[in-house]
């Protein structure tokens, strides 16, 4: 093994440990939001964003496909590496986008402005 390929290890495994943490944060926080629509019976709207959502999938799985095919003489584990890579920062960013819409939501319905003191 050459020093590229440990120092592509070492840029890689962050991204999917950090990938991993927050999948585990949105099972908790998918769970909890579950129970406390079952405790209140709140009626939550349907997905109007599940087409975009679709066409997202496609697009990072073609993308990471053409990254991993434009690669020459790489081994197997580099390329899936390079491929989950890809997934980790396009789900990082539309976590990180929806969040921030969600967020604005919130501020809009909520009647006392101090719930998100932190979105000004």
């Amino acid at each position: 093994m050459d020093i590229f390929q440990v120092l592509a290890y070492v840029l890689i495994i962050p991204f999917v440990l950090l990938n991993v943490m927050i999948s585990m944060m949105g099972f908790f926080i998918s769970a909890g939001s579950k129970l406390m629509t079952k405790i209140f019976r709140i009626q939550i709207p349907k997905n109007e964003k599940r087409e975009y959502e679709i066409l997202f999938t496609i697009t990072w799985i073609v993308a990471g496909i053409y990254a991993v095919k434009s690669f020459k003489n790489t081994n197997v584990l580099l390329g899936i590496l390079t491929f989950l890579t890809f997934r980790n920062g396009a789900t990082i960013s539309k976590k990180l986008i929806y969040g921030i819409h969600d967020a604005n939501l919130i501020k809009e319905s909520a009647g006392d402005k101090k719930i998100l003191r932190f979105n000004k």
